[in-house]
């Protein structure tokens, strides 16, 4: 081992570094001794750089030919992995990524060991003869140094059962299947897993899966990033997209390029859509750098699995500039995984992640050059559906610290010196550094034209507990009723399930002394459907006897239809969402805009209701 340091420093050079971060040290240290590496270590930490280092590394101690070393890196999307094949080409390294597209000119190259990084997605790896057969030739048998699992949080989330639903199939199973690799190869050859937020609930799943023992070197590191403040906000179906985002508009129309860098995370291409639309429409010509209709210089962009790819490679190169012309992006999670994202200082979510695990990774997009960052959550319940109790939690918390409720979920025992409005919204309010907008750093500055404000209305009823009991029980009885109709067929539809909760029951019992007309229903709770506002009106009828017979009569009144879709025209389309409905499929949640990105996944899927059935009727 006497060369290490001079490996290390023929990495330096290679990439054009002035030297290595420990932990970055220790790992490679690690692999040289032929243990298998498990690194949490936070986004920005240059995890990438560990397993770019091992063939050169490897190479230098093991006396072997420069070049001769090889690593396989398991990779969750094509983007992804062509990304860091381009960014190794570009340094004079030869690499490449396994996929659908390679001809088979480069496919017989791969086969001979002309690659020093080989790149690939689980599927492609394990579910092709041809590829498990690679594993166990000479060349490679002599020449990998190591088996690379990027994004290893991925395994936990993608590639098992629902822990509520055993029998459920997993959105990528082959995820799952990763621990096969240890019988193709050497014994000798080492795993390094790599990830920037693993739960301890996930680091679990990752051991057992790879089958990693004691003797893994570990190196963790906290997720936090103390330059975030963390922010949740209720999204109001009546306010309209323009005025939710409207101070980011107006900062884009005259501030341009100096905009503050903003990626607005949606759940689904739809939801991307809409965001992005609402830019557009606002600022008219405005949205293009000079004013004047020009693609190549618009300030607002789109990146999800259906982005043609010409636009897709704008975007990520726009990125990688901290003063790109583009400000304020809508993407769905296929956008930003791996990407060194430059100069975001705002990140807003426009529905919450599928938990807290997924928040934080996406939440690290902001920030990595450490200058002050805002990440807000907006929500409401119809959008919350899908998530799981840890973030529903995190959303409905109003007494105790966001950053504390985030980071005690990871390895070790949290503790932060961040506070005030420099640290949440929560905090934020008993902040005394007498700032004056302590509150404003954490929030979106929206103006509610809606008219839809609870103080704006006068109570027009007493409730008592036994009124408030029956209404309770009637609601409950509408939304068993619901589930029996939308579950008893070949098609279930989880959209109209998740539409009247518990959440909107109680929405209803905590107004119900102000809900005396439909627009009264409309305003106060948050119905998606005019159905759902009938039934809850009849409901308060029977239970009160004080609804005008107008309103009642006006149940199948046309007119009254119309008035009604006004509140929530612009929602509707959110409503009817088919990707945000397949979000809705209780705990096996399945991201389909990363299935629509990555080529190689096979698509097989088998969805269960029971949990979510049970949840909306306990």
């Amino acid at each position: 081992m006497a060369d290490f340091r001079g490996a290390l420093d023929r990495v330096c050079e290679a990439f054009k570094i002035s030297s290595l971060y420990s932990e970055q040290e220790e790992c490679l240290k690690a692999v040289c001794d032929g243990k298998n590496v498990y690194a949490s270590l936070p986004t920005g930490y240059g995890k990438s750089l560990i397993f770019y280092a091992i063939p050169i590394v490897a190479d230098i101690v093991l006396n072997r030919p420069g070049g001769s070393s090889k690593v396989i890196i398991i990779s969750p999307l094509k983007t992804l992995m062509e990304d860091q094949v381009q960014y190794l080409k570009a340094l004079g390294l030869s690499a490449v990524a396994l996929h659908d597209e390679q001809s088979e000119e480069i496919l017989k190259d791969v086969e001979n060991g002309s690659f020093t990084y080989l790149f690939a997605s689980p599927e492609r790896m394990l579910n092709s003869s041809r590829w498990r057969k690679l594993l166990s030739t000479e060349h490679y048998r002599k020449f990998l140094a190591a088996v690379v699992v990027d994004e290893a949080h991925c395994i936990s989330q993608w590639g098992l059962s629902s822990k509520t639903n055993p029998t459920s199939v997993p959105f990528r199973q082959w995820y799952g299947n990763l621990g096969e690799i240890n019988s193709l190869i050497s014994n000798e050859v080492p795993s390094v897993v790599l990830t920037a937020t693993a739960s301890k609930a996930t680091k679990k799943d990752i051991f057992t899966t790879l089958n990693l023992d004691q003797s893994t070197f570990l190196i963790e590191r906290s997720p936090e990033r103390q330059n975030i403040r963390f922010g949740t906000q209720y999204l109001d179906k009546n306010i309209p997209m323009s005025t939710i985002f409207s101070t980011i508009i107006e900062e884009l129309r005259t501030e341009k390029v100096n905009c503050e860098r903003t990626m607005i995370f949606c759940q689904t291409r739809k939801q991307c859509a809409l965001v992005y639309r609402a830019f557009v429409e606002s600022l008219g010509n405005d949205v293009y750098v000079a004013s004047k209709p020009d693609a190549k210089q618009r300030m607002v962009d789109m990146f999800h699995a259906g982005t043609p790819p010409s636009v897709k490679k704008h975007v990520l190169e726009n990125f990688f500039q901290p003063r790109g012309h583009i400000r304020v992006l809508a993407c769905t999670v296929a956008f930003g995984m791996g990407v060194d994202c430059k100069g975001v200082h705002r990140i807003i979510h426009f529905g919450p992640s599928k938990n807290l695990e997924c928040y934080v990774q996406e939440c690290g997009r902001a920030g990595r050059d450490g200058q002050p960052s805002k990440c807000v959550l907006l929500y409401n319940g119809f959008m919350a559906a899908h998530c799981s109790d840890d973030i529903k939690n995190y959303v409905g918390n109003t007494g105790d610290c966001r950053r504390k409720i985030i980071y005690q979920n990871f390895p070790g025992n949290f503790t932060s010196t961040v506070s005030g409005h420099r640290c949440c919204d929560v905090c934020a309010e008993s902040c005394t550094c007498s700032v004056g907008y302590c509150v404003k750093e954490t929030k979106l500055s929206v103006e509610d034209t809606s008219g839809s404000s609870d103080c704006l209305q006068e109570p027009v009823r007493c409730v008592n507990s036994e009124q408030r009991e029956a209404l309770n029980d009637k609601l409950e009885a509408y939304m068993k009723k619901l589930v029996a109709e939308n579950t008893s067929g070949p098609i279930v539809s989880n959209s109209i399930l998740q539409e009247f909760t518990r959440f909107h029951i109680d929405q209803v019992l905590n107004n119900c002394e102000k809900l005396q007309t439909l627009k009264d229903v409309a305003t106060f709770v948050e119905v998606w459907r005019r159905e759902h506002s009938r039934a809850i009106l009849h409901a308060i009828s029977e239970v009160f006897a004080d609804v005008a017979s107008t309103e009642l009569e006006a149940f199948d009144s046309v007119e009254d239809e119309a008035d009604i879709d006004i509140i929530y025209q612009e929602w509707a389309s959110l409503r009817d969402d088919s990707e945000l409905c397949n979000l809705l499929c209780g705990s096996n949640f399945t991201n389909l805009d990363v299935e629509m990105e990555e080529l190689d996944q096979s698509g097989n899927e088998k969805r269960s209701v029971t949990s979510l059935i049970g949840n909306l009727i306990s």
